[in-house]
């Protein structure tokens, strides 16, 4: 095997809601953005341990006989694609067992080796985390232009694709917001499933225990009534579009 190694936050054997069936989920160590919502500021920096490819693979084969060939490996972070070399060559050692792969990612610089990954995946999630350049910049301290062509890119070749959205109350729980990402979504609905996420706060102790300041203190977690009524709408405004 190759001899590059990740860094990797941690290890989750039997996860069932990030891909298809039961998921053997590695959560990689690094992100480029900082979300005004994030519940793990501990995978930011690329501090951690590292493990060689033989020894991942070792972890997910071991889990094979649960997951079996209705789930898979889903790979997550952080930011799974900022370790670039050590994920293209763990998706190249998946595939030749036959095993699932699907990538939970917010986009990053289309590199050629990103685009390989890719290609190697099965399905992709994508954390569309808001609607435009300025909501970006003040939310995500991060680019827009570059989620949106990662995003288009990402309809061009045709993966299973499910966009997800994170809703937060004061900030983004409108009918407008709701617009603006139909808008977006729009051109390629017949390409992608459309799911609203809840805003929470299981991540505030982990802001306690560092030195970082909580920056959603006075959020309160949404509400799952205002949630259903958001989905139904951003569902139909898709319906409606020929």
């Amino acid at each position: 095997m190759k001899g590059s190694k990740g860094i990797i936050h941690s290890f989750e054997s039997l996860g069932a809601l990030e891909g298809k069936g039961i998921r053997f989920i590695i959560f990689f160590q690094g992100c480029h953005k900082r979300c005004i919502y994030c519940h793990n500021p501990d995978t930011w920096n690329l501090k951690g341990k590292s493990f060689s490819l033989e020894e991942v693979l070792k972890r997910i084969l071991r889990y094979r006989p649960y997951f079996k060939d209705s789930g898979g490996v889903t790979l997550s972070g952080g930011e799974c694609l900022i370790q670039e070399d050590f994920v293209l060559e763990l998706c190249q050692e998946l595939k030749k067992h036959s095993i699932n792969i699907t990538i939970d990612t917010s986009g990053i610089a289309l590199t050629k080796k990103v685009k390989s990954i890719i290609g190697l995946v099965d399905n992709v999630i994508f954390d569309l985390k808001m609607t435009n350049e300025d909501e970006y910049q003040k939310y995500i301290k991060s680019e827009f232009n570059e989620t949106y062509l990662f995003f288009r890119y990402l309809t061009e070749v045709e993966k299973s694709l499910t966009v997800r959205t994170v809703i937060i109350p004061g900030i983004n729980d409108s009918e407008d917001f709701i617009e603006r990402l139909a808008k977006i979504l729009a051109p390629y609905k017949n390409k992608l499933k459309a799911e609203l996420i809840p805003y929470h706060d299981y991540g505030k102790e982990k802001y306690t225990l560092s030195t970082i300041k909580y920056p959603l203190e006075d959020v309160k977690i949404l509400d799952q009534k205002c949630l259903l009524v958001l989905q139904k709408l951003l569902n139909q405004k898709l319906n409606s579009v020929i």
